[in-house]
């Protein structure tokens, strides 16, 4: 009586279903399995870009905030300058 076994995987290593099957390797490729081949790496490709795309986004407003934060500290200094200067000016000319 002989033993039915599952034959080995192909060596190549590149089909993932004729073995199973007991089919040829050549040229069969199930539908499915191009679908991964392309739509895994374009998955993949889609969400390095929308990490990168948000980091990006992140730094140009940290930068744009900062420098707001820069010009509104400027503008407020010269401000207070002026206004010293000002006033000090108007003391001294009052004696």
């Amino acid at each position: 009586m002989e033993i039915d076994r599952e034959p080995s995987p192909p060596p190549c290593g590149l089909c993932r279903g004729c073995w199973r099957c007991r089919r040829s390797l050549t040229p069969h490729v199930e539908r499915q399995d191009v679908a991964a081949l392309v739509v895994q790496p374009v998955a993949v490709m889609v969400v390095v870009a929308a990490v990168v795309f948000v980091a990006a986004a992140v730094v140009v407003t940290a930068v744009v905030v900062v420098a707001a934060a820069v010009v509104v500290t400027a503008v407020v200094v010269v401000a207070a300058a002026l206004e010293v200067s000002h006033s000090f000016s108007q003391q001294q000319a009052r004696g």
